[in-house]
């Protein structure tokens, strides 16, 4: 975990000296001399640019998995907001219940204290009435509903760094460019393990080959043994690409890398 994190510090400070203007991105041709920087490896135009499309790709899922949890936080959010607010609203319905309760019991309990002879003037008085109607209505008036969850949730929304896959010719920026260098490191360990496997397989009678014999006495040893044809089918010249009965590492290794790509694209 520590290398991992050294690994990207590495990254970003190579990625720095490249972007001279701070502008945030590199050029394609700028990206290629700083992965030579970090791996001490030169690679083709044409690699270049799958390492580019894959390093994209591979950001964009980053990204799309990013907005799914920050999505899901957000529904849960109105979820929680959505539930507070019908509560406050079911509060606030009993308390302008009993409010309205309270003043029509006060009204009932005064006109019976009343003279009757004082009826005509009640009856002749709508203003009264008028005020004691908009005293009651006051607690509602004064308690306006609270704004519904989903409506203030909606205002919030989480953006990702990088809104779009995006085009080399626009400049690669620090988390593509950090994605290039790992699947190049990524390839180069693969060698690594080529040229181990080389060495279990090289003829020790023709050191630097391997030959059909060597491959033959491996076969045998690990139990699994191959036929003649299965042989000479490894070393036809139209797969090895040599016209020679034996394999270098050099050739193994490109053999195994283009198998391997071939499978990737």
């Amino acid at each position: 975990m520590a290398s991992s994190v050294f690994l990207r510090e590495d990254i970003k400070e190579v990625f720095s000296i490249y972007d001279e203007d701070v502008s945030g991105t590199i050029s394609m041709q700028e990206a290629g001399r700083a992965l030579y920087t970090v791996t001490g490896q030169r690679v083709a135009r044409s690699e270049l640019l799958k390492l580019i499309a894959y390093a994209q790709e591979a950001v964009a899922k980053q990204q799309q998995e990013l907005q799914n949890q920050q999505d899901q936080v957000s529904s849960q959010q109105r979820s929680v907001m959505s539930a507070g607010s019908k509560n406050s609203q079911d509060a606030t319905t009993a308390v302008d219940g009993d409010a309205t309760r309270l003043a029509v019991s006060t009204r009932s309990s005064s006109r019976a204290g009343e003279s009757i002879s004082n009826f005509s003037v009640r009856e002749s008085s709508p203003t009264t009435q008028q005020a004691t109607t908009s005293t009651v209505a006051a607690p509602a008036a004064d308690s306006p509903a609270s704004p519904s969850g989903g409506a203030s949730v909606s205002q919030i929304r989480f953006v990702s760094p990088h809104s779009h896959l995006l085009d080399s010719s626009e400049g690669i920026d620090l988390d593509v460019f950090e994605q290039i260098v790992l699947r190049k490191l990524k390839y180069r360990s693969y060698e690594e393990e080529l040229a181990y496997t080389f060495a279990l397989l090289e003829d020790k009678s023709y050191p630097g080959f391997i030959t059909k014999e060597s491959v033959r006495r491996i076969a045998a040893e690990t139990g699994e043994p191959l036929t003649e044809a299965e042989i000479a089918e490894m070393f036809d010249p139209l797969v090895t690409g040599v016209s020679t009965a034996a394999v270098d590492l050099s050739t193994f290794t490109d053999l195994q890398l283009k198998a391997r790509k071939a499978e990737d694209s």
